[in-house]
């Protein structure tokens, strides 16, 4: 994109928006979370321990912050994705499989996770030893994350990320207004 995604500017009913705020609104319309963490390196969000490992990172910073949670991590740039169905899915699956971590067929994110011992040791090894590799698809290998495959009859364009100009005006003319 050439520029931070999350800054993006979004016309809404509620006024001028960035992509951040419109996940931070979605978020917040949903009773599923006791608590939800924004990983960006700014004042007023939780910034990396170690900034400058991308999402890896953001993943380090959560394990050190909140060991022993169960998290669904979603990334800025999936507007579409319906959040409720997605941490549902997953969180089924992550505790009737006795996994540490899965997501879906291929997409890496959403994310459904537990930052416990072997999980945050892991990741505190990547970060560390940064000769490690840095890819969330690696370190998903290493921790022995489960692919849950993509449920049937649901509108897999919720998985899409903006990752192009074209991409956003897409998501422009999608019905952003929308919540899923």
């Amino acid at each position: 994109m050439g520029q931070d995604k999350a800054l993006l500017k979004i016309d809404s009913p509620r006024g001028d928006q960035t992509l951040l705020t419109y996940m931070i609104d979605k978020l917040k319309a949903l009773s599923e979370f006791d608590e939800f963490v924004v990983c960006r390196n700014e004042v007023d969000y939780l910034q990396d321990i170690k900034p400058g490992l991308g999402p890896l990172g953001a993943l380090h910073t959560l394990g050190e912050n909140y060991p022993n949670y169960r998290a669904l991590i979603i990334p800025v740039d999936m507007p579409l994705l319906n959040i409720k169905k997605s941490r549902t899915q997953l969180f089924e699956y992550l505790d009737n499989n006795n996994s540490t971590a899965c997501y879906f067929d291929n997409l890496l994110f959403p994310l459904a996770i537990i930052f416990n011992e072997t999980v945050n040791k892991e990741l505190e090894n990547r970060v560390v030893n940064s000769r490690e590799d840095l890819s969330i698809a690696s370190f998903l290998r290493a921790i022995d994350a489960q692919k849950r495959p993509l449920p049937h009859a649901e509108n897999n364009k919720q998985f899409s990320n903006i990752n192009s100009p074209e991409d956003w005006k897409n998501f422009l003319h999608a019905g952003k207004d929308t919540f899923l």
